[in-house]
């Protein structure tokens, strides 16, 4: 019940986040800064995606001007998933399950 109350806090957060021009007034979400960048994090995204994670919110691009990407969240994603060994550089989260304490550290761990 908890990591159900932690996933639905994260995903209303993520829906608050205002995209937008690093020049606005009020922004907590700024554009990836080139397209290459932008191509690398949807690659992870789509990644993620085929290897059957879930988006939980998210996964897609932003409008259709700029480098803009919805803030995404992963569930459902194993350790040993792209979107889980590498760093993401990007608004992209995973949310990975454990039973206890001790699958935590030996999944950190590896």
């Amino acid at each position: 019940m908890l990591a159900t109350l932690s996933l639905l806090t994260l995903t209303r957060v993520r829906k608050s986040l205002n995209c937008s021009s690093t020049y606005a007034p009020f922004y907590s979400h700024a554009k990836i800064t080139s397209l290459t960048l932008r191509q690398r994090i949807m690659g992870y995204i789509d990644s993620g995606k085929q290897d059957g994670a879930k988006v939980a919110y998210g996964g897609e691009r932003h409008g259709d001007s700029g480098y803009f990407i919805k803030p995404t969240i992963f569930t459902d994603a194993s350790p040993d998933m792209k979107i889980v060994q590498e760093e993401i550089f990007g608004p992209v989260g995973v949310v990975i399950k454990f039973t206890d304490e001790e699958g935590v550290f030996s999944s950190r761990s590896s």
